[in-house]
């Protein structure tokens, strides 16, 4: 049997690996298409794992519409000659070239319709629409629910251990505490008239931070000089590592803030995103390990990190576990479902919910 991955995002790879991996003990041949954006294809390198990058990230509407044909063409034209009998995606062109080809498609999201053209361009055309078991939302007869997060598909106990030297590599005693600011460049398809985090607060949040311990700044885009000398220095490798360790994850990027939840680590989530993505709505309300702000509300944020400081740990520990035990290994629940489209033998309803 083999597998095409589609992956087009830093995140992408982060959530397929071990999936792949699991394949592959499983005698599956596995190829991966990639993109160059940010440090997608770095993290491929330094996995060691083959791939073929197909598209360049490009920028605006116009832009955006002519790397989704291209991806489109060269996607179809590695599909022809590797014969994959199943194509993971989170990405419309893996369901595109899918339907091109008769071949299944399982097309993750756990956006939804808030992901706006990103998610119209490939639902139709995906065979089984996967979605946390969190989200609402009825999405058709092509939908699968899991009782998972994204994030559990590679930050699961079972799957990933922090590396327990990353505070040398950071220059830091064991026992130091530090903080990190995650800041995404709102330049995703899906982020077209949406808004981060206000950078004109971040004197502020910086300030306050210092008072309690190091700060490290995560950046997709450049920074203001003065900010320069807390920027985060580790490769992409080691960043989860870095995430696990901080005593508390700032920032507009949706997915680190989930990913923060999930190793334990107290995230304040800054955007206009705010209240409309399932899984962090569900990490905030059912679980209480996230606080979500939009932009207009920093005044808010700012007094959330400032309460975060009179938290016990104790308290975030055990809201941490009551999550671990209610959601399960998201990589062994979706082998096994890939396995199954695979053989053709799955018929998805909509609120089917699928247990490993």
């Amino acid at each position: 049997m083999r597998a095409l991955f589609d992956i087009t995002h830093p995140a992408h790879v982060h959530f397929y690996r071990h999936m792949w991996e699991e394949l592959q003990r499983r005698g599956w041949s596995i190829a991966i298409a990639s993109r160059e954006k940010d440090v997608t294809t770095q993290l491929l390198d330094d996995l060691g794992v083959d791939h073929l990058p197909i598209s360049k990230m490009s920028g605006g509407r116009l832009g955006l519409g002519a790397e989704l044909m291209e991806r489109d063409r060269a996607l179809l034209r590695l599909a022809r000659g590797d014969r994959p009998q199943v194509i993971l995606t989170r990405s419309p062109s893996g369901t595109h070239v899918g339907r091109l080809l008769g071949v299944p498609s399982v097309f993750d999201t756990d956006n939804g319709l808030s992901a706006g053209a990103h998610y119209r361009a490939a639902a139709p055309f995906a065979s089984v629409i996967t979605t946390p078991d969190c989200f609402a939302a009825d999405l058709g007869p092509k939908q699968v629910r899991y009782p998972s997060y994204k994030a559990l598909a590679f930050l699961h106990p079972n799957r990933f251990q922090p590396d327990p030297g990353i505070r040398r590599q950071l220059g830091m005693a064991d026992e130091d505490k530090y903080f990190l600011i995650r800041l995404v460049a709102m330049r995703a398809s899906h982020d077209h008239h949406e808004s981060g985090f206000p950078l004109d607060h971040l004197d502020r949040v910086v300030s306050l931070l210092e008072d309690h311990g190091r700060v490290l700044i995560s950046s997709e885009g450049p920074l203001p000089d003065r900010f320069t000398e807390f920027g985060l220095r580790t490769s992409a490798g080691e960043f989860h590592s870095v995430l696990a360790g901080a005593s508390l994850c700032i920032g507009d990027s949706g997915s680190v803030a989930q990913e923060a939840a999930i190793l334990g680590v107290p995230s304040i989530f800054v955007s206009s995103f705010a209240g409309r993505t399932a899984p962090l709505e569900e990490m905030e309300h059912r679980y209480g390990l996230v606080s979500s702000f939009p932009p207009h509300a920093i005044e808010r944020a700012i007094g959330a990190i400032a309460d975060s400081f009179a938290t016990e740990p104790d308290t975030h520990r055990r809201r941490h576990r009551r999550m671990l035990e209610e959601k399960v290994d998201l990589t062994s629940w979706y082998v096994d479902l890939v396995e199954t489209v695979a053989t053709g033998d799955v018929r998805p309803r909509s609120g089917l919910r699928m247990t490993p």
